[in-house]
């Protein structure tokens, strides 16, 4: 018995609100795929955040009007599953991670935001890091020491005074926030290459000048959630082990980041939240 009018409206809304509420639309062919691949599938996407749904073409091609799936209606064809996500790499990646592995799924291409991608578009997507990770990345380059900016840039030090950017930071703020991330990783590159560092080297702590200038060695340290990375649901399991926080309360902190998962924890403490936090997938600083 085939669908009635009110289940195909219902899946043609289902269908609309999965396209609507993506950034990235990641469509594969089902060669052939049986049940428990599927179900594998399923699985690996909903533990990366992605959504993932076998669709009827017709029912698909009627939803996709109005959203970024219209641009793509023509690839829905044959048997297809529709892969969606509000994080373009970990949709692009779980799906190419999968079709490595199985040869009977095949990615056909997608759409992420106005770029129509083919299949050699979703494998370049799959490559590159995470948003939250490129956010990470960035934000250990702009913490570069001022003195290596200030010679690079040749802007006299004593020009990059707090009170001298207040009037700029909100709008750098905004405009990094709306980055997508190819843009991301694009600055982050252009970044490397303008200042001559690497974010590894931009985040290493500076020697202190002499005894002089030593501070006091700190006791007691705020655990800082600075990015959740390509795993959420591990980080938020770690944190509500060390928070005590329920579900929604320990998801709203990890999706809120930076935020302080822990504050005036002594050294030991902190390094070990740190430790844990960091193995689940995300970025961490001590404070």
């Amino acid at each position: 018995m085939g669908m009635t009018r009110a289940r195909k409206q219902e899946e043609i809304q289902e269908l609309k609100g999965r396209m609507e509420n993506s950034e990235i639309i990641v469509l594969t062919h089902n060669v052939g795929l049986d049940a428990k691949s599927i179900t594998d599938l399923r699985l690996e996407m909903r533990k990366n955040e992605v959504g993932f749904k076998v669709v009827k073409n017709t029912l698909a091609k009627i939803a996709a009007k109005g959203t970024s799936g219209e641009k793509i209606a023509d690839m829905f064809a044959g048997p297809i599953g529709m892969a969606t996500s509000q994080d373009p790499v970990a949709a692009a990646k779980v799906a190419h991670n999968f079709a490595k592995e199985n040869e009977k799924l095949v990615i056909l291409g997608g759409v992420y935001g106005d770029m129509i991608l083919d299949a050699a578009g979703v494998k370049q997507l799959a490559s590159l890091p995470s948003l939250d990770e490129l956010r990470s990345k960035i934000i250990g380059l702009i913490q570069a020491p001022a003195q290596k900016i200030a010679q690079i840039t040749q802007i006299p030090a004593q020009q990059l005074r707090r009170e001298k950017m207040a009037a700029n930071i909100e709008k750098i703020v905004d405009e990094l926030s709306a980055l997508t991330v190819m843009e991301a990783a694009e600055l982050s590159k252009a970044l490397e290459e303008k200042w001559g560092v690497t974010a590894a080297a931009a985040a290493a702590p500076v020697a202190a000048a002499g005894p002089a200038e030593a501070a006091e060695e700190k006791t007691d340290f705020d655990v800082i959630l600075a990015a959740a990375g390509g795993n959420k649901i591990a980080v938020i399991k770690e944190v509500r082990g060390i928070t005590g926080l329920g579900l929604k309360e320990a998801k709203d902190l990890v999706e809120g980041a930076p935020k302080p998962v822990k504050e005036g924890a002594k050294k030991d403490e902190a390094e070990e939240i740190k430790k844990k936090l960091e193995e689940a997938g995300a970025t961490v600083e001590l404070k």
